[in-house]
């Protein structure tokens, strides 16, 4: 079935797939860490830093923090957006799953309330770039949603949060 749907590809010589790999995660993800791609990838080290010296031409480091940080090269100098932007995210989120270190988007205190000890990933509130609380659906028909912040915020507005919650609300009754 697999082969009826899904076009043949060319096979790719070990080192190709590690730069393709390399560039695909970094390119999505940056800025990222050499260890945020071993622990997203689970490839080991230097099968991770050969793929990322394949490619690194086309990113930028950064050094932060004693982490060298990989940005690729058409994101370096992109505009930030100055308006709040809050975000309901599913959970096991890219956004937060994919770094081994997650402190510049989620502070250790409320790294406990977004992961269990088990390690399962609940839904989070984006604003801004960071974790600020969690979401999760208020009835079994997927109508609306409720909130937990992990701290009153003078930042997030009533409205802006509503209107984040509107829209996720209207996705999910329109499913």
């Amino acid at each position: 079935l697999l082969d009826e749907r899904v076009p043949p590809t060319k096979p790719l010589h070990k080192e190709e797939a590690l730069a393709k790999l390399a560039q695909l995660y970094f390119t999505s993800h940056c800025p990222a860490t050499l260890q945020d791609f071993v622990w997203w990838s689970g490839l080991l080290q230097t099968e991770a830093k050969k793929g990322l010296e394949a490619v690194k031409s086309g990113f930028v480091a950064e050094e932060m923090n004693g982490q060298t940080y990989w940005i690729a090269d058409t994101f370096k100098n992109a505009p930030s957006n100055a308006d709040t932007s809050i975000y309901l995210l599913p959970a096991f989120d890219e956004y937060i799953i994919s770094y081994r270190d997650r402190k510049a988007v989620l502070p250790l205190d409320n790294h406990s309330k977004a992961i269990s000890s088990n390690g399962i990933f609940r839904p989070t509130i984006v604003a801004n770039g960071q974790v600020v609380g969690l979401w999760k659906k208020s009835n079994a028909k997927n109508e609306s949603v409720s909130l937990a912040l992990f701290e009153s915020s003078d930042v997030l507005s009533k409205n802006e949060i509503n209107k984040a919650i509107d829209t996720f609300s209207a996705f999910l009754s329109s499913r």
